[in-house]
């Protein structure tokens, strides 16, 4: 088996996780399945799940749209007006809301697989934090973009557009700043993620900001179908990100769960003698020099 990567199967290898509390702490730390009393969700669930979720919505969609003659086909039609009308419109809230939750808890995992990589090589950024505030605010900026589209003409433009170009900047600078730093974690740990996944992970970068180039002029030179295109193949690189870490996630035993305080703790941790939490004991389970400092979001 490779250094750092997760053994199938096997109850004793150390897990990353990556859970809430009912007080709304974040926490992430390292145990075995043996020492957890939920069954958690697979990391690389999550990542796939909220871009396939996303990417059915939008091409449902699509299809209702130009099947309905609400809008013209490709490329002279945007997201937005596939999403304005009945009943289009009440796929897209439906299948959004619940494909952004997923996408939060991507950052989340991704956020905290690179916390737990910093704290073994024993290195902090700043830029760790950016990653997960631009991640979930620009998730937060879909909703809102989502909510206020109304098909009786009372949709609140401004609110939509000024959220909607947000949800893409902050996502691709939040998508720019992981590579990043995944790039500079895998320096002294080559097997944290393969070439195949940086070199695809690259590649959505440069992706996304020749796209955004493209749509800058295609908005001063007013080609709107230029723009839809744009904006149509901005989406597909986004969400075609998040579908990288499904390999990262596997090999790396990324997890996610949620626990209540009133969850009895393991007995291994029942055993140990200085409780830090009344469930979990994530600094006498975190094999680093130093002691890891939970971290509230």
């Amino acid at each position: 088996m490779k250094p750092g990567v997760r053994q199938e199967g096997s109850e004793d290898t150390p897990v990353i996780y990556v859970f809430f509390d009912r007080l709304g702490i974040f926490w992430y730390f390292k145990a075995t399945k043996n020492e957890m009393p939920n069954t958690p969700l697979p990391g690389q669930y999550v990542a796939v799940g909220s871009g396939i979720l996303a990417s059915a919505t939008i091409a449902i969609c699509y299809v209702l749209a130009v099947s309905e003659g609400n809008v013209s086909p490709f490329p002279y039609t945007d997201i937005t007006h596939c999403a304005l009308h009945d009943p289009e419109r009440f796929v897209f809230r439906i299948g959004m809301l619940p494909s952004m939750c997923f996408m939060m808890a991507f950052w989340y995992l991704v956020y905290g697989w690179i916390r737990s990589e910093e704290t073994t090589q024993g290195v902090t950024s700043s830029s760790t934090n950016y990653i997960l505030r631009l991640g979930v605010l620009a998730c937060w900026c879909l909703i809102v973009a989502s909510s206020v589209l109304e098909s009786d003409g009372t949709t609140q433009w401004t609110l939509h557009v000024v959220c909607a170009i947000s949800f893409f900047v902050f996502s691709c600078v939040a998508q720019l700043l992981t590579t990043l730093r995944l790039g500079a974690l895998r320096v002294a740990n080559p097997a944290l993620l393969s070439n195949t996944s940086y070199n695809a992970k690259r590649m959505c970068n440069y992706s996304a900001a020749l796209i955004l180039v493209i749509d800058i002029y295609a908005a001063v030179t007013q080609s709107s179908a230029v723009s839809n295109a744009a904006e149509w193949t901005l989406v597909v690189v986004i969400l075609t990100y998040s579908l990288t870490f499904w390999r990262d996630f596997k090999n790396n035993g990324i997890a996610l769960d949620v626990v209540q305080i009133a969850t009895p703790a393991p007995a291994r941790v029942q055993q140990q003698q200085q409780p830090v939490m009344p469930f979990y004991q994530p600094l006498q389970w975190y094999p680093v020099a130093q002691p890891f400092q939970p971290m509230r979001q």
